[in-house]
């Protein structure tokens, strides 16, 4: 198989069942529990191993530069969606995809800064963006209320969650290591998992759960910075473990701080 159409398929079927697993991991445990496990990373992993798989690893570190850039502008889609939302879901999705793509292009014509700039940017960001929805918005976690899925809705969730991954990695293939570093950011496991607990569990308990998003998307820093300094001297696959574990032992230590918020 072509290694640009396994990267696809690849992105489908792990995004898929990935926030499959995660959405229903949230309605059964609360936004708390799916704001933490539905945001460890996915979209970038599969990017990174594929970008390196048909290009090579300095090309996958350069394109590790734009993570932080990416992130930050995630932060801000989140803010995008919750804000949205008051008017309904498609005018969520429709301000925070816009508002993604024109930060994109902005942050582009700005230039790239240095990793340690960009990921100090970042955690501002993801803070800022957090005290607004904690202190000026008021949204509060919520416990999820029991809901029972077919087979056919549970499938019809992981594929919508998969398309919206392997799109934005199409996407990714024909850009430079900024566009490629950049989309892989891209907040699609965000705005599938948003989507489907609006769908699912209602706006409010959606809102909440993107209020401990904004915190838990710091864990994919970790896995960049991580991953991307480990790449050149273990090679890709101990690099992406690394990277990983780093992330999930992130989240561990969040865990207490998002056990406390209301």
């Amino acid at each position: 198989m072509d290694a640009f159409v396994l990267r696809v398929v690849a992105s489908f079927a792990v995004a898929g069942a990935w926030i499959g697993a995660a959405t229903m991991i949230s309605e059964r445990y609360g936004s708390k529990v799916g704001g933490l496990v539905g945001n460890l990373p996915s979209t970038v992993v599969v990017s990174f191993i594929f970008i390196t798989l048909t290009q090579d690893l300095s090309f996958t570190v350069r394109a590790a530069r734009a993570v932080p850039i990416g992130m930050t502008i995630d932060a801000f889609f989140l803010l995008a969606f919750v804000l949205g939302l008051r008017k309904g879901l498609p005018a969520a999705i429709g301000l925070s995809i816009l508002g993604w793509f024109l930060m994109a292009l902005g942050a582009h014509t700005a230039g790239v800064p240095r990793l340690s700039l960009g990921s100090l940017l970042f955690m501002a960001s993801a803070l800022a963006v957090f005290l607004v929805m904690e202190k000026v918005l008021g949204l509060r976690t919520r416990n999820a209320r029991a809901v029972r899925h077919s087979s056919a809705q549970i499938v019809m969730r992981m594929m919508f969650a998969g398309t919206v991954v392997a799109v934005s990695v199409i996407v990714a293939d024909s850009a430079g290591p900024y566009w490629a570093g950049l989309l892989s950011t891209f907040p699609a496991v965000m705005l599938s998992t948003l989507v489907i607990l609006s769908l699912a569990q209602g706006p409010a308990f959606a809102s909440g759960t993107a209020k401990v998003l904004a915190l838990s998307s710091t864990n994919i820093l970790a896995f960049a910075l991580v991953a991307s300094a480990a790449y050149p001297r273990v090679g890709l696959a101990a690099g992406t473990i690394l990277g990983y574990g780093a992330s999930v032992l992130w989240v561990i230590g969040l865990r207490p701080l998002v056990a406390w918020l209301s």
